[in-house]
């Protein structure tokens, strides 16, 4: 009887380790990570697929078109930590906002103090139940900011839309004082 619960382990650990790399939070397969990260913080040293790189992409290049900074605030709405991060953004409050938590998503940019709030950047997918951004920007806080860019990409095999919001105001010394504290 031992030996039957060993080899049942090892078949359930065998299919663990299968699984995770046939496709894990998804970046898809590592099998399918063939391109190297050509920017931001892990640029050369991180490898994605091509369906990922394309979408980093895109986001990246509508951002800097529109005056986005390595280190500026950006709130992805809707399981977009990944791209946050991968552009050389950082995520004020949460790091990750999964789909159907708007009113954790209100509350959370309610707490953040008006700086960041007035300094960040919003990419928001469009399939996102939180797309509405009048439905959770804080109203006192900051202005909301303003639509620069839409586009769309393909996404886990489907076209996905994403929108992309620029602050209205940005105070950048008050802003670069804070996060240095």
């Amino acid at each position: 009887k031992p030996v039957i619960a060993l080899i049942g382990l090892c078949l359930l650990q065998a299919s663990r380790v299968c699984t995770s790399l046939l496709g894990m939070y998804r970046v898809g397969s590592v099998l399918e990570q063939t391109e190297i990260l050509p920017l931001g913080p892990e640029r050369g040293r991180l490898m994605v697929s091509p369906q990922i790189l394309q979408v980093i992409g895109k986001v990246a290049v509508s951002m800097g078109q529109n005056g986005f900074k390595g280190g500026d605030p950006v709130i992805g709405v809707d399981s977009l930590c990944g791209i946050v991060y991968l552009t050389g953004a950082h995520s004020p409050g949460m790091p990750w906002f999964f789909p159907g938590q708007t009113t954790f998503l209100k509350k959370t940019v309610a707490i953040l103090p008006p700086e960041i709030v007035g300094a960040a950047w919003v990419l928001i997918r469009r399939s996102s139940p939180s797309r509405h951004l009048e439905t959770w920007w804080p109203a006192t806080s900051a202005p909301q900011p303003s639509l620069v860019a839409s586009f769309s990409v393909k996404w886990d095999g489907q076209d996905e839309g994403f929108e992309l919001y620029r602050p209205k105001q940005k105070n950048e010394s008050s802003y670069k004082q804070y996060v240095q504290h």
